[in-house]
């Protein structure tokens, strides 16, 4: 009888990623869009869809009213307004989910429950709505884990880091949309957080913004027709060129982690820009300079040597710079970690501790490998997005209705005396 699959959600700020397979089987992300990372955005549509991954960044870049792009920003918050109706957060979370799921059962995998991973901060309140929202995803069975100690996990049974017992990681998740920094001590009954940090006002998302504004200047000076059609847009094509540019500025940082120089396209403009590492690490290193002082904090914080610590794991695709791994061997004198792919140490860490909570054999965790639409088991990019929508808004519009017919209704109440 073949064992049930398992299943396992880094659900982040910007990007969501998950990992399937069985006991004793190699990890297998699954894709989305043809892609292993899902933009975490949603977008509210006129019929009252909640619409996932790229076409929800893609529509919400017109008509921005509509869209959220960070959900698990608002976990928080009871509902958000999205065009102009009240939906309650829970809802976007679950739209996720769901998305996940979905793909999930496209992949011909058919998950017993889903091992989900949270920040290390959050009170009942968020925990208790994250699981909500996986049970309204359909993912039965649910479990969380804090995203610190998925890591930290992955940094032992992937990288094969020896930590003793008493030892410890500091965990630096430097993501899309925050910065989160966490020491987590090994101790005989498992890992245990000993102290924990961040900027939630930091993450690559602002040094995409520094880049622009560098870049900005820039073309300026150069086509001042170009950058305000750009950086000024007025219509619905100008809107799409800047997300472009933006979606173009994005790809050059990121290889920028692997390349000297790279050439940057400017819709619109036939000459294309220039730019090289210096400049990006010239931009980045203020924002760069601010999350590493907070990791020697949190770490002090811990009562542990930055050069007793028995590993740095960076997390998080904006800890693919070099200029990080650079800037935090120099404060805290510890090699820095860095995985090939550093969106994907949660997610599998999460898997590995889930087999080992289990007394299961957790096989070759550092051989992942992508469920490719060529294998049979998944749409093609970008037909699930087309296809996959989550209705919620009809209800929440009648309880509306009916909020504003009561308010009518006290309005024109007369007074007792």
């Amino acid at each position: 009888m073949e064992s049930p699959s398992q299943l396992a959600v880094d659900l982040g700020t910007t990007h969501t990623v998950a990992v399937v397979g069985q006991p004793g089987e190699a990890p297998r992300t699954l894709l989305f869009d043809g892609y292993s990372l899902m933009d975490s955005g949603v977008y509210l549509d006129a019929e009252g869809n909640i619409v996932t991954g790229l076409e929800a960044t893609r529509l919400g870049a017109n008509d921005p009213v509509r869209f959220e792009p960070h959900p698990k920003r608002r976990v928080g918050e009871g509902s958000i307004p999205l065009g102009g109706v009240e939906v309650p957060v829970v809802l976007l979370l679950s739209a996720v989910l769901s998305r996940v799921a979905h793909e999930a059962r496209m992949a011909g995998v058919n998950p017993d429950g889903a091992l989900l991973t949270c920040p290390v901060g959050w009170g009942r309140q968020h925990r208790e709505m994250l699981t909500d929202a996986a049970r309204r995803a359909g993912m039965g069975e649910v479990r969380l884990l804090e995203e610190p100690v998925a890591a930290a996990v992955y940094c032992t049974q992937v990288e094969g880091h020896h930590v003793p017992f008493g030892g410890s990681i500091a965990v630096f998740d430097f993501g899309g949309g925050t910065l989160d920094v966490t020491v987590v001590r090994r101790e005989i009954n498992g890992w245990q957080v000993a102290s924990t940090g961040g900027l939630a006002d930091l993450g690559g998302v602002d040094i995409d913004l520094a880049l622009l504004d560098h870049l900005r200047r820039h073309l300026a000076r150069r086509d001042p027709e170009t950058w305000k059609r750009l950086f000024r847009p007025r219509t619905a094509v100008e809107l799409r060129s800047r997300q472009d540019f933006r979606t173009e500025v994005r790809g050059a940082k990121e290889a920028l982690s692997r390349n000297s120089a790279v050439t940057v396209r400017v819709p619109g403009w036939d000459r294309p820009l220039h730019l090289t590492r210096e400049e990006l690490e010239h931009v980045a290193e203020p924002l760069v300079a601010r999350a590493v002082e907070e990791t020697r904090r949190v770490v002090e914080a811990a009562g542990v040597s930055s050069f007793l610590l028995n590993s740095l794991m960076l997390v998080g695709g904006s800890s693919r710079m070099p200029l990080v791994s650079a800037r935090l061997y120099a404060r805290l004198g510890t090699t820095p970690s860095v995985p090939e792919q550093p969106e994907l140490p949660v997610a599998v860490g999460a898997l590995a501790y889930h087999r080992l909570s289990r007394n299961e054999e957790t096989g070759d965790l550092s051989q992942v490998v992508a469920i490719t639409p060529e294998s049979g088991h998944v749409t093609r990019a970008g037909q699930a997005a087309q296809s996959f929508r989550v209705p919620v808004a009809q209800p929440r519009l009648r309880h509306l209705q009916r909020r504003w017919l009561g308010a009518v209704r006290n309005a024109f109440k007369t007074p007792k005396d």
